[in-house]
């Protein structure tokens, strides 16, 4: 029913030209910002524009209040708010946050304005920036929880659809993205996703998408550090996936993890990340805002896994600091049955450089693919080093003569997150170690070269009055020294099934 003019008048007085205003004068300040908060507030005003016929407001949306595409507006937006590779620097989470006004807009301008070309702009960085974010995610289809992150996030997200849908009508066929929406299990409800619906359902398999390894560099000019993925499939179709940080900061969302890593194994997230500390939207944990065991906890470096120097978090846990230096990429091997990823991060701890290389085995007599992890610190002063793993499962078998703790836990420390980590059990290790934990229907092996040292047992949960953390497991290889290197191997390997009662290869 098409509405009357003098309703139509009324919707626009009283809605559009208000929204409008306030947007671009009142909040001119995030319109004009290169941001997440700025890309909503140019497609809303750009999307007012195209539906009251205002060519004031679809300039300003498109091209900033100051008219340059440079200072603001959607165009700059495109540009250089996802780098070259497509990477959206608060990273994955906020990047499917992201891309809904990016598209929504971007179809609208298709529809309505199609001499724009706004899905040739800028060598199609519309195209790169979704095909980056879709690379990110997991074999199980959540998206890595990096920075402030909800761990249960992933391709079912509103955003995920509807860039699986514009890719694919916009940009063509690819298998990858098929096979994607058929792991969705639904589309965008929009023309846009008609061909895609018809792609996926004619597909004979359920498989996940195998995306490629993939370095995506960051920063509007691509120098500013990267992020990593190796995969590496099995013979029965298992997809392992390695990620490591050696990028930028993310801003406000940022955490304090320059080269931390995880590992996906067998369905499950083997080193894990924690994400945010938040229980978004319950009303009875702080309003679902962000917990201030966010700030203490989750962001610090030793929630993730990573190393510590002098039981201090990087950069000074400062933000503008973490924000003004980043990883430095050494070298990237994305195929093969050797893959392997290398970075140095040397601005992020005063007088302590860091370099991490990962690499991803493949070998016909394993049975999931063996995970290096190589991590070198120098300086000219001794120092405490203490290498951190989060994981999650159930501790079954180590050669460590430990030692646990019965009568009393304490915290580990007073900051940088140490306060939230108490401390279960310990051993002094005199040779090689290995230890093995059972997650899910898998056996998880960590081997550690270290002959000398402290092997520190700690759990989630100290200083926490509101229950507000998780209660979650931690390994803190600790050991001193000016130049160090730790050298591990992770392995996933064996089967347990409580049902049956069925175990095999406990001890890899």
């Amino acid at each position: 029913q098409t509405l009357s003019a003098e309703r139509r008048e009324h919707i626009e007085s009283q809605l559009f030209h208000p929204v409008v205003e306030m947007m671009t004068e009142k909040y001119a300040h995030d319109f004009g910002t290169i941001h997440n908060h700025g890309l909503w507030g140019v497609a809303a005003v750009g999307t007012c524009g195209l539906v009251i016929g205002d060519e004031r407001y679809l300039a300003m949306a498109l091209d900033g209040l100051e008219g340059d595409r440079q200072s603001g507006g959607f165009l700059a937006e495109i540009s250089q708010l996802f780098a070259p590779s497509g990477y959206y620097v608060e990273g994955p989470y906020y990047h499917r946050f992201a891309i809904r006004p990016l598209l929504i807009f971007a179809e609208a301008l298709h529809t309505h304005r199609p001499d724009v070309d706004i899905y040739n702009y800028e060598s199609r960085r519309i195209r790169t920036t979704i095909r980056a974010l879709l690379s990110t995610t997991y074999p199980n289809g959540r998206l890595p929880a990096l920075n402030d992150a909800s761990r249960s996030m992933g391709i079912g997200d509103e955003g995920m659809l509807i860039a699986a849908a514009v890719y694919d009508a916009r940009y063509g066929d690819d298998a990858a993205i098929h096979a994607l929406a058929r792991q969705q299990g639904q589309v965008w409800v929009q023309p846009a996703a008609l061909g895609l619906a018809a792609a996926a359902d004619a597909l004979g398999s359920d498989a996940p998408p195998l995306w490629p390894s993939i370095e995506l560099s960051e920063g509007p000019n691509g120098d500013r550090g990267a992020q990593g993925f190796l995969r590496a499939l099995a013979a029965d179709g298992d997809i392992s996936q390695v990620c490591m940080n050696y990028g930028q900061h993310g801003m406000g969302h940022g955490h304090f993890d320059t080269l931390g890593v995880t590992f996906f194994n067998r369905g499950e997230e083997v080193l894990r990340e924690y994400g945010f500390a938040r229980w978004l939207n319950v009303e009875t944990k702080f309003g679902g805002r962000y917990l201030p065991e966010n700030n203490s906890w989750a962001q610090q470096t030793v929630a993730h896994n990573c190393v510590t120097v002098d039981g201090q978090t990087q950069s000074g846990a400062d933000h503008d600091r973490a924000d003004a230096v980043h990883g430095l990429p050494h070298f990237f091997v994305g195929s093969g049955p050797l893959q392997a990823m290398s970075a140095f991060a040397n601005d992020h701890y005063p007088g302590v450089g860091m370099q991490r290389t990962v690499v991803l085995i493949e070998h016909q007599a394993l049975g999931s693919p063996v995970l290096v992890d190589l991590f070198r610190l120098a300086s000219d002063a001794e120092h405490e080093y203490d290498y951190v793993l989060q994981y999650s499962g159930q501790l079954c078998d180590t050669t460590a003569p430990y030692e646990y703790k019965e009568s009393q836990w304490s915290a580990l420390g007073t900051d940088s997150g140490y306060q939230h980590l108490m401390g279960v059990a310990q051993a002094r290790l005199a040779a090689p170690s290995r230890l093995t934990w059972l997650q899910g229907n898998r056996f998880n092996s960590w081997f550690c070269a270290a002959t000398d040292g402290e092997l520190i047992f700690a759990q989630l949960g100290g200083k926490d009055p509101a229950f507000n953390l998780r209660r979650e497991s931690t390994l803190i290889l600790r050991q001193r020294g000016a130049d160090h290197l730790f050298a591990s191997a992770f392995e996933s390997h064996g089967f347990f099934d409580e049902a049956s009662e069925r175990c095999h290869g406990a001890h890899g």
